[in-house]
C-alpha cells in the first residue's frame, strides 16, 4: 500500500505542502515558523507601476508575477540577488518549486536610471503566487523586492501641475480638482477619445463611461522645498483609468498633458515638462520624490537608514500628511577664522591661553 502511495507521487502530483504559519506580528514585523522575518504595509499602499515594466513573456506557463527590488542601487552581482529573492519567496510562501527568470533588461543596476529592475517568478503554485502578489512588497534584512501581478494595472498617476497661486488645503485641493474636471469635459476630443478606445463593460454606455473617467479626476497637494526656508507648491493629478491597452491610455494622458489649466481664483496651472516628474529610487513611480516615499515610513523597514526617523518625527512624509522640513542645521561656523592670531571679544573676557600668559609676564623679572 505505502509503495503504491509513493509510485503515484511525482512531478505531476506532489505532495500537498504546508504553508508557514505565523509565529507573531509584532510592529509590523511578521515572524513565520521557519524563522523568516519580513515586514509589509497594507496592500493599498502598493500603488499602479510604470508602464515599462510591460513585457511580453506570455509564453511562461502556470502563474508567474513580476517581481523587483526596491533599490537599485550600484548592485554589480545579479546572481546574488537574483538568489536572494529566489530563497525569500520559497521561504516566505513555503513553495520550493518557485524558480526566478533573468532581469527582463540587461541594463547596469543603477538607481538613477529609469525603472524597471525586473524578473520574472515563475514555477510556483496558484496559492504561493497568490500570497506574494498580495503581500506586495517584501522586506527582509538580505534583501526587499515588489511582487507585482503579471498584467499590470494601468496608472492612475496622469501629471503634475505647478503655478497655481493658492494655501495647501483640502478645499483648494477640491477647488482645482472640479476645475480640472469641468475643463477636460470641455475638450471634446478627450471625450471622443476614451468613447472610441476604451472597452465598455455590460450594460454600460459610452457616456456613462467617459463620465466615469472623468468624475474621477483628483488632486494630492505637495509641499516641495527649494531649501530650508523656501516652499513651493505642486498638486498631482489622478484619474482611474478605463479598459483599454497600456498605449492607448498613454496616448490620452499625452494629450491632458499638453493643456493649461486656468481657474479664476488661483490664475494658471501648468504640467511640470519632462518624461520623470519626479524620480522615486524606492518605489521608482515618478509621482513623487524619493523623501516623500511611504513606504520609507514603514516601522521596522529594513535597509533604509532613515526609516526610524521617518516613523518618529515624519520627517519624510507621504503624499497626504505633506511636507515636514528637516531639523534645522547647526548654526554657522564664524567667519573670523581659528587660527592663532588675535582676538578681541565684545565681552571683555580672555581666552585660557591669553590668561596664562599674562600670569608668566608678571613673573618674569623686570628688567631696566
Amino acid at each position: 500500500m505505502n509503495n503504491t502511495q509513493n509510485r503515484n507521487l511525482g512531478p505531476n502530483n506532489p505532495p500537498p505542502r504546508l504553508a508557514p504559519q505565523i509565529l507573531s506580528e509584532v510592529n509590523g514585523v511578521t515572524t513565520l515558523d521557519n524563522d523568516q522575518q519580513y515586514t509589509t504595509p497594507p496592500v493599498w499602499w502598493f500603488p499602479h507601476t510604470a508602464d515599462a515594466s510591460r513585457v511580453a513573456l506570455r509564453t511562461e506557463k502556470g502563474p508567474k508575477i513580476w517581481t523587483r527590488t526596491s533599490r537599485g542601487s550600484a548592485r554589480d552581482d545579479l546572481q546574488a540577488i537574483a538568489a536572494k529573492i529566489v530563497a525569500t519567496a520559497r521561504k516566505m510562501s513555503g513553495d520550493d518549486r518557485i524558480n526566478i527568470i533573468a532581469p527582463i533588461e540587461k541594463a547596469p543596476l543603477d538607481e538613477r536610471s529609469p525603472a524597471p529592475y525586473h524578473y520574472l517568478l515563475v514555477d510556483g503554485d496558484e496559492a504561493a503566487m497568490s500570497f506574494l502578489t498580495a503581500t506586495s512588497l517584501c522586506a527582509t534584512p538580505n534583501v526587499q523586492f515588489f511582487a507585482e501581478p503579471f498584467d499590470i494595472p494601468l496608472p492612475s498617476y496622469i501629471a503634475t501641475l505647478e503655478g497655481f497661486a493658492c494655501q495647501d488645503s483640502p478645499d483648494s485641493n477640491a477647488t482645482i480638482a472640479t476645475a480640472i474636471l469641468r475643463q477636460l469635459m470641455a475638450h471634446q476630443h478627450l471625450v471622443d477619445y476614451l468613447v472610441q478606445h476604451a472597452k465598455l463593460h455590460h450594460g454600460q454606455s459610452a457616456a456613462d463611461l467617459a463620465a466615469e473617467v472623468l468624475n474621477s479626476v483628483t488632486v494630492y497637494s505637495l509641499r516641495m522645498a527649494h531649501n530650508k526656508m523656501t516652499f513651493y507648491m505642486v498638486w498631482n493629478l489622478y484619474v482611474n483609468p478605463p479598459d483599454m491597452s497600456l498605449d492607448l491610455w498613454m496616448g490620452w494622458c499625452a494629450m491632458v498633458r499638453n493643456l493649461t489649466f486656468e481657474i479664476h481664483r488661483f490664475g494658471h496651472g501648468r504640467i511640470r515638462t519632462g518624461d520623470a516628474q519626479f524620480k522615486c529610487t524606492e518605489c521608482k513611480l515618478n509621482d513623487h520624490p524619493t523623501g516623500l516615499c511611504s513606504i520609507t515610513a514603514i516601522p521596522r523597514w529594513f535597509g533604509v537608514s532613515f526609516a526610524t526617523v521617518a516613523a518618529d518625527d515624519k520627517t519624510f512624509s507621504d503624499l497626504n500628511n505633506g511636507y515636514h522640513p528637516p531639523p534645522s542645521s547647526p548654526a554657522p561656523s564664524s567667519s573670523k577664522g581659528r587660527g592663532r592670531g588675535t582676538y578681541h571679544r565684545d565681552d571683555n573676557t580672555q581666552s585660557h591661553l591669553c590668561v596664562y600668559k599674562t600670569m608668566l609676564k608678571d613673573l618674569m623679572p623686570h628688567t631696566h
